[in-house]
C-alpha cells in the first residue's frame, strides 16, 4: 500500500460543501436522497446496477456501516457530498476499484434528484476536481 494513502482527509470542505464518507446513523438520510433520485440512477444500470435492486433503510444504513470500515480500511473510497452549511446530503461521489499497481482509481458521482438546479450549478465540478486532485496518484 502506498505511504500517501495515511494521508487521505476524512473530510473535505469548499465554499459550500462538505464531502464525507459515510458512516454508521447517514441511512435514513442516505436511503431519503436514494429514493428521490432512483428513477435517473436506474436509467444508468451498467454504472448503478445497485439501484436496480430494492432499497431499504435497513439495507442502505448496512451500506453507510461498511463504506466506512472500506474507508478506514483503504478498499475503497465512498462519499456523501453534503451541503456544508445544514449537511442536506446532495449528491454520492467516491474513488472505487483502486488498482495499486497502475495506480489508478474510478471517480463517480450522482446528484439528488430534487435538486436539479443544484446539480447543473457546478457543485460537482467542484467535488470532481476536489477528488481527483486531492487523492495524489501518478497521473
Amino acid at each position: 500500500m502506498r505511504e500517501w494513502l495515511h494521508d487521505i482527509p476524512d473530510v473535505i470542505i469548499t465554499e459550500r460543501l462538505l464531502i464525507r464518507p459515510p458512516k454508521a446513523g447517514d441511512g435514513a438520510a442516505y436511503f431519503q436522497a436514494i429514493v428521490e433520485s432512483l428513477d435517473d440512477l436506474r436509467k444508468w444500470p451498467a454504472a448503478m446496477g445497485w439501484a436496480l435492486a430494492e432499497q431499504t433503510p435497513e439495507g442502505t444504513e448496512a451500506f453507510c456501516q461498511a463504506c466506512r470500515i472500506a474507508f478506514d480500511e483503504k478498499q475503497d473510497f465512498p462519499l456523501l457530498i453534503t451541503l456544508r452549511d445544514d449537511q442536506t446530503i446532495v449528491g454520492s461521489s467516491g474513488l472505487h476499484r483502486p488498482d495499486w499497481s497502475v495506480p489508478k482509481l474510478e471517480i463517480g458521482w450522482w446528484p439528488v434528484r430534487v435538486m436539479p438546479a443544484w446539480s447543473q450549478s457546478g457543485e460537482f465540478d467542484e467535488e470532481g476536481a476536489l477528488a481527483f486532485f486531492t487523492r495524489p496518484t501518478r497521473r
